[in-house]
């Protein structure tokens, strides 16, 4: 099965490095679109031309994941011949069971602005800064996420997956992809 994981930059490579580890009898292709970073100032059309484009790069696709949390916001309105997976179906598939609790949401803006969740935030943070500070592996204030006052904090961008251990209780995708995709294939 070939299996094609991209997102906008670094961020998705956790993801793609468990699922190659946890699935060995598929082949797995990573595309990061480094000469588009970041997709969370892009438009949608912009985003979608993107993703044909990754797309158009290969013969045959068995499986699409899109790692990337501002893509995922709109390749849902797109048309495949395939099977697509996004981070934001892992996402809600966890949050499905989310009741009653103070949940925030941390991401790029077109992210966190979007309609693509299946539950309302209590918070929604707009977090860059700090994702173009992990792509260009410069300093970032981990405080600032330490900080936020919610019972769960969704890390909405992969790049936060390559955060250190957090004091906040956080949902880190790449983990949730596994079990994900061990129902799905």
């Amino acid at each position: 099965m070939n299996i094609i994981v991209m997102d906008s930059g670094i961020g998705g490579l956790t993801i793609f490095e468990k699922l190659v580890t946890n699935f060995p009898n598929h082949s797995f292709f990573y595309m990061a679109d480094k000469e588009n970073f970041p997709y969370g100032s892009k438009s949608e059309h912009e985003i979608k031309s993107y993703v044909k484009k990754i797309v158009n790069n290969f013969r045959k696709i068995d499986l699409f994941i899109v790692a990337c949390f501002t893509a995922s916001t709109v390749v849902k309105e797109m048309e495949f011949s395939f099977p697509v997976i996004t981070v934001i179906d892992v996402v809600n598939d966890r949050l499905k069971n989310i009741a009653d609790k103070n949940v925030a949401l941390i991401g790029t803006y077109k992210t966190i602005t979007s309609n693509a969740f299946s539950i309302n935030f209590s918070l929604k943070i707009d977090g860059q800064d700090i994702i173009n500070a992990i792509e260009n592996h410069k300093a970032y204030d981990l405080d600032y996420i330490n900080d936020i006052e919610a019972d769960l904090l969704v890390l909405g961008c992969t790049h936060f997956n390559h955060l250190p251990k957090l004091k906040i209780k956080a949902i880190r995708t790449d983990d949730l992809f596994i079990e994900y995709i061990r129902h799905s294939l």
